[in-house]
């Protein structure tokens, strides 16, 4: 491997990290704000999102383990694998549902002006 090989390498690395990291960020404070919405607090509202994080990991190794094994993924790990996923969606999700159109947050070069208002 040449140079410019480890170069595109290692900064496609850096990015998809840089990448990961701000959507890691915005969706554990998407999951916190919903758990404190819900009446939770402190450190209950704190540790909730990694739960969530947490059984998408967990069940992820598991399914590398049996991809490694050439074993059949257990039909549980599938199920925590899609229950982890919909409630990460959910959390995330759940904060537009109650925000105005998405497009009246654009820099004002870009704005659309659409009419369209969610109801209360």
């Amino acid at each position: 491997m040449n140079g410019a090989d480890r170069v595109i390498r290692w900064s496609t690395a850096f990015a998809v990290l840089g990448v990961a990291a701000v959507a890691a960020v915005a969706s554990y404070e998407h999951a916190y704000d919903l758990v404190l919405a819900h009446g939770e607090a402190g450190w209950t509202a704190r540790l909730i999102p990694l739960t969530v994080d947490g059984l998408i990991y967990a069940s992820s190794m598991v399914m590398l383990d049996s991809a490694r094994r050439k074993t059949p993924v257990p039909a549980l790990t599938r199920w925590l694998l899609g229950l982890g996923i919909a409630a990460t969606l959910a959390a995330n999700v759940a904060p537009g549902l109650g925000m105005a159109w998405p497009a009246q947050r654009w820099p004002h070069g870009l704005q659309l002006r659409w009419s369209v208002r969610m109801s209360s």
